[in-house]
């Protein structure tokens, strides 16, 4: 577990069972329900890898902006460690701790039926997919 501070938010990272991880969020829309969290590797990079092909029932991922999405019906689908090369995923530790002494990063596959995302301006300010159901 540890205890990140982003924009002025102290943020709790864990890997179950109430899972919360930050990092830096990729998605490409062309693969509507999957998406990349790229992270410092850290004493929770165990706990996420052995979670490979389990169904969790829900994971909380923030950005390093602060941008927060909660998704539902989750696997983690790949987990590759990376050289970190002074990307912005390390850039975490701005205001916080994640990050410092790290000098690999882990890349983080997930596939989810459902997510909510709640933007850093305004915590009411959501929107969500559901790709539970036909289009």
């Amino acid at each position: 577990m540890a205890v990140l501070a982003i924009n002025g938010r102290l943020i709790t990272e864990n890997a179950g069972p109430q899972w919360h991880l930050v990092g830096e969020v990729t998605r490409d829309r062309s693969q509507r329900n999957r998406l990349t969290l790229t992270r410092p590797a850290d004493q929770l990079s165990g706990r996420i890898r052995a979670a490979g092909g389990q169904l969790l029932p829900a994971v909380q991922l923030t950005d390093t902006t602060g941008t927060s999405a909660k998704l539902l019906g989750v696997q983690v689908s790949g987990f590759t460690r990376l050289p970190n090369r002074g990307t912005t995923a390390a850039g975490a530790s701005k205001g916080g701790n994640a990050g410092k002494g790290s000098s690999e990063l882990d890349r983080i596959d997930f596939t989810f039926q459902q997510i909510e995302i709640t933007h850093k301006s305004s915590k009411t300010n959501k929107s969500s997919d559901d790709w539970t159901s036909p289009p």
